[in-house]
Order: C-alpha cells, then sequence, then structure tokens
C-alpha cells in the first residue's frame, strides 16, 4: 500500500519532486567546488617567535643582636618569617631580566616602598585612606639573554613601624588597614628573539611588620611570556562531513532524476482511476479504524431487514449514534452494523480488495 502511495505522490508532483532534485544538485554541486576545488583563503595569526621576561625578588636579614639560636652576623635569607628584635632590617633585591635564543633590552626600573591604608566598604569596593611612598632604587641596565637588572634596597621594619604610628598620631585616628609593600615598575624595550620586543609590568613584594616578627611574600622568578606573531594567509579547510556531504548530493540528486525520468518513460508512474479510489477508500479506512472491527456476519443477520449505506462515514455515524461497532467481513467484501431489528450495510468499491487493506 504504500508503494501505490508513493507512486502516486510521484506521478503527481513529480515536476515539483525534479525541481526539487535540481535545487539539491546545484546545492551538492556548490559544496563539492567550494570545498574539494576551490575552498578559498583565510587570514590567521601565526606565532613566529618567543621570549619570556623574569621578573622577582630575593630578600635577606642579617642577625645584629645576641641570642641563643643564631649568630650575630648570620644571615637568613627568602625565609617567610623574620624576627623583627634580632634582624630587624631586610635586605632586598628586584632583578629583571629575558630568556630568548638573542637580543638585548634596555630596562628602567623604579622600586618604591609604599605604606597606605585602606577601608573596605559594604559592596566590597574599597577606599584609600592614606598613603606614603619612598624611592627605594632606580635601575637603567641593558642586559643579554640570561642576564639580570638588578635594583638593591634595604628596608627597615622597626622604622616602618614607628612611621606608621606616627601617621596615626598625627590624624588622632587608625581607620583601614594598614598594608606595606615593595612596588617595582619595569619598562624594557629593545630586542629579542628576532624581532622588536617591549615590556612593562609591575612587580609587589608584601610585607607584614610586627614588633615580634614581620612576614614577606612575593615572585621571586616570575615569569611571562611574550610571543610575536605575524598574519598569514592560508587554504580555509573543512571537516570530513563537510568534504563527503557535496559529492553525497549531488549523486543522490542525479539518481532521483534519472529514476524519475525512467519512470516516467516507461510509465511506471501511471496511476489509473481505479488504483486511485482504492488509496482514497484505505484512508478513509485507515481514518475510521477506532470504530471498525474485523469478523465473520453469520447467515443469521440475514433474516433482518438490510439498509444500504453509501459511504463507510455513515456507517461509522450510525455506529457511534447505536453504541455499536462496525464490522469488517473480509470474505463478503463489506462492513456491517448490527442493529435489534435492522443490518446496515455498506459494500466498497469492487476495486477495493479488503484482504490488501488488513494487512
Amino acid at each position: 500500500m504504500w508503494g501505490k502511495r508513493a507512486k502516486v505522490v510521484v506521478a503527481d508532483y513529480a515536476v515539483v519532486i525534479a525541481a526539487a532534485l535540481v535545487v539539491v544538485l546545484l546545492v551538492g554541486g556548490a559544496l563539492t567546488y567550494t570545498t574539494n576545488v576551490e575552498p578559498g583563503t583565510e587570514t590567521e595569526q601565526r606565532t613566529v617567535s618567543e621570549w619570556r621576561s623574569v621578573g622577582g625578588y630575593t630578600h635577606s636579614s642579617t642577625i645584629q643582636t645576641e641570642n641563643r639560636v643564631f649568630d650575630v652576623g648570620e644571615t637568613l635569607e627568602d625565609r617567610s618569617l623574620y624576627y623583627t628584635q634580632l634582624g630587624p632590617e631586610l635586605d632586598g633585591q628586584f632583578r629583571y631580566g629575558f630568556e630568548a635564543p638573542s637580543g638585548e633590552l634596555t630596562v628602567e626600573s623604579t622600586t618604591t616602598l609604599v605604606i597606605r591604608s585602606v577601608s573596605e566598604g559594604e559592596e566590597g569596593d574599597t577606599e584609600e585612606l592614606w598613603r606614603i611612598e619612598e624611592p627605594l632604587g632606580t635601575t637603567s641596565e641593558t642586559v643579554a639573554p640570561g642576564e639580570l637588572a638588578t635594583t638593591t634596597f634595604t628596608i627597615n621594619v622597626t622604622e616602618v613601624l614607628a612611621e606608621i604610628e606616627g601617621v596615626r598620631e598625627d590624624l588622632g585616628a587608625s581607620p583601614g588597614e594598614t598594608s606595606v609593600s615593595v612596588v617595582s615598575a619595569v619598562e624594557a624595550t629593545g630586542s629579542a628573539a628576532g624581532g622588536d620586543a617591549t615590556d612593562e609590568a609591575t612587580y609587589t613584594l608584601t610585607l607584614d611588620p610586627g614588633s615580634d616578627t614581620y612576614s614577606v611574600s612575593g615572585p621571586s622568578g616570575e615569569t611571562e611570556s611574550h610571543p610575536r606573531t605575524e598574519t598569514v594567509t592560508v587554504e580555509r579547510s573543512y571537516g570530513p562531513v563537510r568534504s563527503a556531504l557535496g559529492p553525497l548530493l549531488v549523486v543522490l540528486s542525479l539518481v532521483g532524476l534519472a529514476g524519475i525520468a525512467a519512470g516516467r518513460y516507461r510509465g511506471a508512474f501511471e496511476v489509473t482511476d481505479a488504483e486511485r479510489r482504492t488509496l482514497s477508500f484505505a484512508a478513509q479506512r485507515e481514518e475510521f479504524d477506532q470504530w471498525i472491527s474485523r469478523g465473520s456476519v453469520s447467515t443469521a443477520a440475514d433474516d433482518k431487514p438490510r439498509v444500504r449505506i453509501d459511504a463507510l462515514e455513515d456507517l461509522v455515524d450510525i455506529a457511534i449514534d447505536t453504541d455499536a461497532r462496525v464490522i469488517e467481513d473480509v470474505g463478503k467484501h463489506r462492513y456491517y452494523v448490527l442493529g435489534e431489528s435492522l443490518c446496515y450495510e455498506f459494500e466498497p468499491p469492487t476495486e477495493v480488495d479488503l484482504r490488501s487493506l488488513s494487512k
């Protein structure tokens, strides 16, 4: 039955189907050409070389007061915690350099001690209440790969604590949270890895001073990559799905067009009036299937007066009104509704084969 319905669709819409296949053919041809023959070009950024900047701090404190643990003059290096009473002076170095196969950079750096107080608002925003800055040193050096431009500085933690206390006395209050840090600003220019190179960066060493101990934290050798890129034009590439889709559409559309042409030439899609009536009745039979039961009507029904019904739809209406079922008797090629005193009967067109509809 589905084959007959497909033949009717092709017979009625052959021109439309052919036009759609032509569109598919054109689309497939365009995809095939733009994907495999002339894919076109696109621009992309490509890394041609790379250099890395290196910056950070080293620090130490020399023991100045006699004690039972450390010798006077002993140096404690790169610790997270130092002792204020034993070694109040923090000696530090800020060092900056770069890694590359070749090149030369001129490094300008300024290192500053920053003491400030910050207040945090209800919404998480911060407000700086006061700030004091003290220059610790500047450096201007030209370095090669692997060399370091170095700025040396010394911070007396006892003096920093006294400075903070003096500000609080001047203000008559100690609002906010006080922080102490060493800030190094760097500007580097020159060449590296076969091209021009520039870098502007800021490094911070945090100092938490106390009357007993003070802690230090910050980068010791922080690296940052500086790639050099150039714009290049390359042939556009596509995935395997698109590469295969174009030829597949071309083949399918050509096969479909050839099939329609051959079928029309041989008359394979000609549909008779009888076939159309059969398909029309099949659609109606399918629509009312929930009201129809297949069975065999006995000869006892022959004693009841017969009422001929002209359409299956009308017979179904009668079944609904009388709260009965429509009986499909395939052997007699008829449909029945058996009432108490009447027998309602519908006979399909003679060309309709009930056995084929029941499969």
